[in-house]
């Protein structure tokens, strides 16, 4: 349950994030308002997940921090899995690698990453108990591994390799966020959609270790598509502009002089 709560937090700001892009200043001066209304919520969210985990409180500390512990870190089990396996500084793992490009040409890339292990199913064809795998399967993707690319990192690349890994996916990150900003800036609503679907997507990619999602021939056909109803929205939204201020222009230079009216005139008699 915390980790949900994380998780429906992160949508939350997800949604917020034009408002509080373009009003920082004002954010800045109540962040200590939010800080506490924050606490608040976290500290409700915690006292609920130690009742569910204490049975009740009815658990001994020690037993209820031994399951608190044990629910925390297996938000990290892969990584805990690969990083005791090892590997060495440096790898090219050229069989996993070949598949994983075999995948982005692939239109049932799902049965495929299953059978050739790939993603989460690295983990759970290879370590999994029979029937925690058979679960995995059953459920068809609804229910798997989180955190997978830093252990499938250092799978493929070794210790410096997931270095080097992690430093382009954080730019890459990075380069969709400030499009974001861009897009919310100069209130874009197309860009914004358009943007807020890569990040979206590439963070999907990132966190479960499937490139496919964002760069498979087929996820960028349909990328491209929004692409060109984003700039056919836009190219009109210009051209809508462009004429608006033509014509703004035009009723300035053939504005005709004001002339001051008879009616009005006041005749001043010579003493």
């Amino acid at each position: 349950m915390h980790d949900k709560f994380f998780t429906q937090l992160a949508a939350l700001s997800a949604f917020l994030s034009p408002y509080l892009y373009l009003n920082y200043h004002k954010v800045g001066r109540r962040i200590w308002t939010y800080g506490v209304a924050g606490a608040l919520a976290l500290s409700c969210v915690m006292m609920v997940t130690t009742y569910i985990y204490s049975k009740g409180f009815t658990e001994t500390s020690a037993a209820t921090t031994k399951r608190l512990s044990g629910r925390i870190v297996g938000q990290g089990e892969l990584w805990f899995l690969q990083s005791g396996i090892g590997g060495p500084a440096l790898k090219w793992n050229a069989p996993l690698i070949d598949r994983y490009v075999e995948s982005l040409s692939i239109k049932s890339v799902d049965l495929f990453a299953l059978q050739n292990s790939l993603g989460p199913n690295y983990f759970s064809n290879g370590y999994a108990p029979d029937y925690l795998r058979a679960s995995l399967q059953n459920n068809a993707g609804t229910v798997t591994y989180t955190a997978v690319t830093e252990a499938m990192g250092l799978v493929l690349f070794g210790w410096v390799g997931l270095a080097l890994m992690m430093f382009c996916l954080g730019a890459l990150l990075g380069l969709s966020s400030a499009y974001i900003a861009y897009a919310i800036e100069n209130r874009l609503i197309s860009s914004t959609i358009f943007a807020a679907y890569i990040y979206t997507q590439l963070r999907i990619s990132i966190v479960q270790a499937t490139p496919w999602v964002i760069i498979s021939i087929y996820s960028i056909r349909w990328q491209a598509l929004i692409l060109i109803i984003e700039l056919i929205v836009l190219a009109l939204a210009q051209s809508n502009s462009a004429s608006s201020a033509g014509y703004g222009r035009r009723r300035r230079l053939f504005r005709r002089p004001i002339e001051p009216s008879s009616n009005n005139a006041v005749e001043r008699t010579l003493d």
